[in-house]
Order: C-alpha cells, then sequence, then structure tokens
C-alpha cells in the first residue's frame, strides 16, 4: 500500500478549527495508494488530488509480499526454536542424547529442504507463482500442526522435513510474483521488491526467535508450534486473496490464444528442463562452487544445532537457548552489510583476498569454539553467563565470515549460466542441502561419541576445504564480472 504525503489545502474559515486530514484510498498508475488527503467536502477536488502523483509510496504489492515472506520466515523459524526443548522431552524415553537427537532431526530436515529446491522451480515455472505460494503455505501449515503433535523422533524429523521441502519454493515463488508485477517497470522496481524479501526474512526469524522465547515462559513448545500453523495459515490467506501474480492487461491489450490456454505439463516444456538441467550439471564449474556453497551453508545452517550446544555449554534452560541462536541472525546481517567492500573493489586479485580472509575468519571462530567446548577449557569459566557470551560472539563471527559467500556467489555465479540462470541457484541451493545433510549426520555422530570439540574440529575443516575449493574457482566468475562492468 503506498502511503503519499502533501501540503494541506484548507479553506479558511472563520470560527472553525483545522481538521485533522482523514486518508483515503484511491487509485494512481493502476496502484492502489494510502493518501493523506485534505479535509474537504468537495469530491470533485479530493478526485483531482487523487490523480496527483504521489511524493512517497511503498507499493501496496511489496506490503503484500514482505507480509507473506514474514509469516513463512516465521513459520520456518519456530521448529528450530522448539526443536532442542522437543527433543529433550524425547530422549528421556529413548536412549539417544539430546545432542545427537538435534543433530539428526535437523539432517533429515534438510533432507526435505534438498528436494524442495530440485522441483520447486519448475513447479513455479509451471504454475505460476501464487497458486504455488498458496498451497506450499498451506503445506507448511499442515507439517507445523504434526510437528506439535509428534510422540517420536522419527516423526519429528519427518515432520520439520516437511516444513522445510514447503517453505523452500517461497522465495522463488514471491520472485516471480515480483518479477512478472514489474515487468513493465525500471529494474529498480523489481530489486527494491528484492529486497523487502530479504528484510521479511530477517524480521520474520527476529520475530519468531524473541516472541517464541517469551512465549514459552508460559506456554507448551507444542502450543507454541501450533501457533506456527495458524502464522503459515495467515501467510497463505495474505498472498491467497491480496496479492495480484501479474497485472490486468489494459482494454487495448489482447490477450493471445495462446495465453488464454491452461497450463499443460507437455513435452516441450519437459525437454526444456531436462536441457537446463543438463546444461547446469555437466558444467565442472558449477560442481566446484556448488561443494563450496554447501561449505558456507553449514554456518548458516549452525542456529538449528547451536541452541543445544549453548544448553549444554552453560547449564542455561533451553527456552532460553534457542532465543541465543539469534547470533547466527546478527552474524548474517553483519556479513551482508560488510560485504559491500567485495564491490567497491574492482581489482580481481583483491576480490579473491576478501574470500580468503572470510573464510579464514570462519576457520578460526570453529576453531575458538572448538576450544572453548573442551571440557578442561570450559571448566575454567565458571559463570555461564560468561560462557554464554562468549559463545554467541564466536558464533556471531563464524556465521559473518560466511554470510557474503552463502548470499552473494551463487548469483554471481549464475550470471556465467546465461538463460540457465534460475536453474544454477535452485539447483545449486539443492546440492548444497543434500551435502548438508550427512555433515551434519556426521556432526551428530561426532558429538554423541567425542563431544563438541571435536565436532567444531570437524567443521572448521570443512569450512577449510570450501575455501580452497572457492578461491581455486572463482577466477573466471570474477573476470567475467569485470568484464561486465566495464563493457
Amino acid at each position: 500500500m503506498a502511503i503519499s504525503t502533501s501540503r494541506l489545502a484548507h479553506k479558511k474559515r472563520r470560527g472553525q478549527m483545522l481538521k485533522s486530514p482523514p486518508l483515503t484510498l484511491v487509485r494512481y498508475a493502476n496502484e492502489d495508494v494510502l493518501v493523506l488527503s485534505p479535509f474537504s467536502n468537495d469530491k470533485n477536488k479530493q478526485l483531482n488530488f487523487a490523480s496527483q502523483k504521489p511524493l512517497v509510496s511503498i507499493k501496496s504489492l511489496d506490503a503484500c509480499i514482505f507480509l507473506t515472506y514474514f509469516c513463512s520466515s516465521v513459520a520456518m523459524s519456530l521448529p528450530v526454536l522448539l526443536l532442542p526443548m522437543a527433543a529433550s522431552e524425547f530422549s528421556t524415553a529413548t536412549t539417544t542424547s539430546t545432542s545427537s537427537l538435534v543433530v539428526s532431526v535437523t539432517s533429515k530436515a534438510l533432507l526435505g529442504g534438498a528436494v524442495g529446491k530440485c522441483i520447486n522451480g519448475f513447479l513455479c515455472q509451471e504454475f505460476g507463482g501464487k497458486p504455488c505460494s498458496v498451497f506450499h503455505l498451506m503445506g507448511t501449515a499442515v507439517c507445523s500442526l504434526f510437528f506439535s503433535m509428534a510422540t517420536t523422533p522419527t516423526t519429528l524429523g519427518m515432520a520439520h522435513a516437511g516444513i522445510e521441502f514447503f517453505v523452500s519454493i517461497q522465495w522463488t515463488a514471491l520472485s516471480v510474483i515480483l518479477a512478472q508485477h514489474y515487468s513493465q517497470d525500471a529494474p529498480s522496481c523489481f530489486s527494491k521488491g528484492i529486497t523487502t524479501l530479504s528484510l521479511a526474512s530477517t524480521c520474520g526469524q527476529l520475530v519468531a526467535k524473541f516472541g517464541g522465547v517469551s512465549l514459552l515462559q508460559t506456554m507448551d513448545w507444542r502450543m507454541v508450534a501450533q501457533l506456527g500453523a495458524v502464522v503459515a495459515l495467515l501467510g497463505s490467506c495474505l498472498v491467497g486473496t491480496l496479492v495480484v501474480s501479474e497485472r490486468r492487461p489494459s482494454k487495448n491489450t489482447k490477450i493471445s490464444e495462446q495465453q488464454q490456454k491452461p497450463v499443460s505439463l507437455d513435452k516441450k516444456l519437459v525437454g526444456n528442463m531436462t536441457e537446463s538441467a543438463r546444461a547446469v550439471l555437466s558444467n565442472p564449474l558449477f560442481w566446484g562452487i556448488a561443494t563450496a556453497h554447501a561449505m558456507s551453508m553449514v554456518a548458516r545452517s549452525s542456529d538449528r544445532i547451536l541452541g543445544e550446544f549453548f544448553a549444554h555449554a552453560t547449564n542455561l534452560p533451553r527456552s532460553i537457548c534457542g532465543g541465543l541462536t539469534l547470533s547466527v541472525t546478527a552474524g548474517l546481517v553483519h556479513g551482508l552489510v560488510s560485504g559491500r567492500a567485495f564491490h567497491n573493489t574492482k581489482d580481481v586479485t583483491r576480490q579473491q583476498a576478501f574470500i580468503s580472509r572470510r573464510y579464514a575468519g570462519a576457520v578460526l571462530s570453529a576453531l575458538a569454539l572448538a576450544i572453548v567446548a573442551h571440557p578442561a577449557v570450559a571448566s575454567l569459566i565458571t559463570s555461564k553467563y560468561v560462557m554464554a557470551g562468549i559463545l554467541v560472539v564466536l558464533s556471531a563471527c563464524m556465521t559473518s565470515c560466511m554470510a557474503f559467500q552463502f548470499f552473494q556467489i551463487p548469483s554471481m555465479v549464475a550470471q556465467t549460466f546465461d538463460s540457465k540462470k534460475a536453474v544454477c541457484i535452485s539447483w545449486m541451493d539443492a546440492t548444497a542441502f543434500f551435502m548438508n545433510a550427512p555433515i551434519w549426520a556426521l556432526v551428530g555422530h561426532v558429538v554423541a561419541t567425542q563431544g563438541w570439540s571435536m565436532a567444531f574440529c570437524i567443521i572448521a575443516a570443512l569450512f577449510g576445504l570450501g575455501g580452497f575449493i572457492m578461491t581455486s574457482t572463482i577466477t573466471p566468475v570474477l573476470e567475467k564480472q569485470q568484464e561486465d562492468a566495464s563493457g
């Protein structure tokens, strides 16, 4: 919804006070606009005012997209917060430790996201962004409800995997809606819409973790999970009733017969999908960057297990330790903001050095976590609050150092795939999800047998491997980027 302000043109009437200007919903440039209109009983003057161009505008579509993705992010983040408490409840009835149970469920959840990344991009291409967003948000609500009713670790893992599967389509689906709506506008409009999506994701995670911690003080974790289902349904209603996936054609625009045909999965589409997949998967550059991307995703998905690690290391209540994983979100935001220095550097050698420094920082942060997690060192830190502060800072540093590589590198690499950009990004994420599932399964086994210190040593080694692969393969991408910028 767009909001505009203008100078209040009011009539000077003797004995009357200036009345507050009401808000009026008008149409401007085929958009719903909320304007601050002057108080007047003259409808013609109000109509003339409504036809003026707004001074400041926030499009109604962007607001609805923001709220929809906000709801999706809340529904996705709540299970991450609730997982330590659910695992603690189930571990008392089994011989499995809470830490290994958390990591095991995380591994299953990542498999759900991997499957979703593989097929959801093609679903959006075939059926459109709006129907896919509505359907998958409803699926998220159903899986959140099953998550709240889980009675065994297996059903808990399946429900969490279902949530990850259905949520994985939202970024693609909502991006498709924005691309269709702003296809006739300047590229800046679409860029602002994508920025809105990023902001909605961060706000959703912050609200879910802050609000979830507060709710857990008075509510059972199952009830909080049910609230996540309600939020997902709210998002489905928002995108289904308020969002128009495409602009309505003007009266002078004729819709072709091909556009009027119902959607069908024909042989041509299957052929295009096969060709796109073959072009991407047969490129060695894709596999090199995708492997490095999987290592950076370890940092991105670490909030799924850090809550249990904080509880183990500090002996703080699990409801509080889940909120401490906000360090991951804060680190990601800081890493993205500080990553602007990369684009300010035009020299390829300096850009490679920037990436190398980021990987080195992640390795050192993970090793520092391994040192602090060692029983001999942990016994020297007597205050659990001091321990919690140290762990929060180190985990934030670790994710900050990997944020740029995780969010920015895939889109840069996709530019080398021309018309296959969307497939490249989608399959790169899918590859990262598939690789992370066995990685976290291995980490869970190490935690159960050798402890958290050795687990973070393995994570540090993975960061080092990812940095070596990335710096060895990223050079052609950086050179092409410089050529495109200079040309």
